[in-house]
């Protein structure tokens, strides 16, 4: 059930975010041309354009993200989905696997429009001059090193995650009835709440723990990323049991 989840969540966002990341990219290509053409205006405003839909890629998946869930789960759609034969922390998986792929495709798709943007015709020739060095550099990488590529990688996919999951705690919050009357104003107050929270437990406890973890950046990471998975797993526990045992459509 969770596959058929994901692919229907896919295919539902698929169709607004597809054209955005196309749009961008060709984008980026005409800006190329134009900037190695004699036409300055059109470049200008080229790039500007590109700007304008490089930011657009991101808030729009973030606005996505946000609309999805709460009509979904939280609006009249949630009568017909919490009445589908599936467990709820599947729906919310569903939801947050979506938009952590989304969220990654939206960087890629970035990344890659930056290259093409800035790119020109001597751009294999100096990578080929610098290739020997890369490579030669990631073969002498050392453990510490290759423990501290892998703690950044998890800090961005758990870092990843954890924005997510403190939006989606933060809008279940709001359903409470409560907080009825002002849902949107309590939404934006959980998430602010629960990022002071979490900024004074990071403040309380690594100040105890770099006496210890003097001994280089990756215990500090590493604890980080520990504290970041718990945090996953508790606002994971916390929505899914406000959707689960308290949730009000009305």
């Amino acid at each position: 059930m969770l596959g058929k989840l994901l692919k229907y969540e896919f295919k539902a966002t698929a169709r607004t975010l597809l054209p955005l990341y196309a749009a961008l990219l060709i984008i980026s290509v005409i800006s190329n041309l134009l900037l190695h053409s004699d036409f300055q205006i059109a470049s200008v405003i080229s790039i500007t354009v590109f700007g304008a839909l490089l930011m657009a890629v991101f808030i729009v998946t973030l606005i996505l993200m946000i609309q999805r869930f709460y009509r979904n789960l939280l609006s009249d759609e949630g009568y017909l989905m919490f009445t589908l034969p599936v467990k709820t922390n599947r729906l919310i998986f569903s939801k947050m696997i979506v938009t952590f792929v989304w969220f990654l495709i939206a960087g890629i798709v970035g990344g890659i429009s930056g290259l093409l943007l800035g790119w020109n015709s001597s751009f294999w020739g100096e990578l080929r001059e610098i290739w020997p060095q890369i490579t030669a550099a990631f073969s002498q990488l050392t453990g510490d090193q290759i423990g501290f590529i892998i703690n950044c990688l998890l800090f961005v996919i758990l870092g990843s995650i954890l924005f997510i999951l403190m939006v989606y705690t933060a809008i279940s919050v709001s359903q409470l009835p409560i907080f009825h009357k002002h849902r949107k104003l309590f939404s934006f107050g959980t998430f602010i709440a629960i990022l002071i929270l979490m900024q004074i437990i990071l403040s309380i406890i690594f100040p105890e723990t770099c006496t210890v973890a003097t001994s280089g950046i990756n215990q500090l990471m590493l604890l980080n990323n520990i504290l970041m998975a718990v945090a996953d797993v508790l606002l994971f526990i916390a929505t899914n049991y406000i959707l689960s045992k308290k949730l009000n459509l009305e």
